[in-house]
């Protein structure tokens, strides 16, 4: 079944674009995201399909018709691991330069996350239920080398994404 958050703009937010407004609205979500929703026509305001340059007044109804969520199909890819220390909890990784940490637009296979699944694959398919980034707590960009810890378990990963 759909989501449908409607929110009435309160006065400090009026003035401001759609864009802005929902980034501000809905932290836990990227602006760019929130930009292809509502270029897709998912929301509205006042009742009619909003344009993210749009500017909101305060007293606005604006509903946001959220997509479903997507279902990834996680691969798991054996390859070596440079772990740096293991426990129940946790994987200490050294992250070459070069490698992906997980799986996104253009790179669905050869990332940390593959490998991962690949090396441990139970313990990280119950963390992924749908979410592309099982155990993962931080990242280091494709080009970067250094350490990752990655959580081997949710309270492990509860733990530190605190």
């Amino acid at each position: 079944m759909p989501q449908i958050n409607q929110l009435i703009v309160p006065e400090e937010s009026a003035g401001l674009r759609l864009d802005r407004f929902l980034a501000i609205s809905f932290e836990e979500y990227s602006r760019s995201y929130l930009t292809r929703i509502i270029d897709h026509g998912r929301v509205t305001r006042n009742g009619t399909t909003a344009r993210k340059r749009d500017n909101v007044t305060a007293g606005d109804e604006v509903a946001v018709d959220w997509p479903p969520p997507e279902q990834l199909q996680l691969d798991s890819e054996a390859f070596d691991l440079p772990i740096l220390f293991e426990d129940e909890d946790i994987l200490v990784i050294d992250k070459p330069a070069d490698l992906v940490v997980h799986p996104g637009a253009g790179t669905q296979s050869g990332t940390l996350v593959n490998a991962l699944l690949g090396y441990d694959y139970d313990s990280f398919t119950e963390m992924a239920d749908g979410n592309a980034r099982p155990g993962i707590v931080h990242r280091l960009d494709k080009d970067t080398t250094g350490v990752m810890i990655v959580a081997r378990n949710p309270i492990a990963r509860d733990r530190l994404s605190a």
